[in-house]
């Protein structure tokens, strides 16, 4: 199911038309864009490709197939790289990671020519992973955490609190006085910390 997924990411990427040239010196600029997007949250889909391919990025959505726990896919086709997502939990911090996972691994190398990377849920599938390909995951997951929430920025976030219904007040305040997506904000603190169980809200929803 994974392959069959695959092809037809791939034949998505054959319905795109791509009228800039990639160049891969402008990855920087290109994630700076990117995070404030995620971060404002608004007419996001659309803003998204329209960015994406003003870079010579073909990006789209192939719904996951049954048994096939697949966030995302970055592989080039001639000449162009592209990120095919699932949108698999259709929320703003798991669609701001899992692309810019996917930029992480165009910008790192990972993907070029002949190689391209799938980004799949381990725990749920029965899937080999070799240790050099699990470290390009987690560069991709360094790329994207650090893109989306600098280092410099980062390290100024509140002590996280002892109990654990504290957190999510806590954070979310510190993003809005960030001026950064509070769910972007709670993601990297799962990420960090362990901790997945926040009660949603409606601004975690794509708009």
């Amino acid at each position: 199911m994974i392959y069959t997924w695959t092809l037809k990411a791939r034949e998505k990427a054959n319905e795109i038309n791509i009228e800039v040239t990639y160049d891969m010196a402008k990855n920087d600029e290109l994630a700076k864009e990117l995070s404030t997007l995620f971060h404002q949250n608004t007419n996001t889909m659309y803003r998204l490709k329209n960015l994406l391919l003003n870079y010579g990025i073909g990006f789209d959505i192939v719904e996951k197939e049954e048994h096939a726990s697949i966030d995302g896919y970055s592989f080039f086709y001639e000449e162009h790289p592209y990120i095919i997502i699932t949108n698999r939990y259709k929320r703003i911090d798991n669609l701001a990671f899992t692309v810019m996972h996917e930029l992480g691994h165009i910008a790192l190398g990972h993907t070029n020519g002949t190689e391209s990377m799938i980004n799949i849920d381990e725990r749920f599938e029965d899937f080999e992973i070799d240790e050099f390909r699990t470290k390009k995951e987690i560069d991709a997951d360094k790329y994207a955490t650090d893109k989306l929430i600098p280092e410099s920025i980062w390290c100024l976030t509140p002590k996280v609190p002892i109990n654990p219904y504290a957190i999510q007040s806590t954070f979310t305040k510190w993003a809005e006085k960030n001026k950064l997506n509070e769910w972007i904000v709670l993601g990297r603190v799962s990420y960090e910390t362990g901790m997945f169980r926040f009660k949603s809200t409606p601004s975690r929803n794509i708009n």
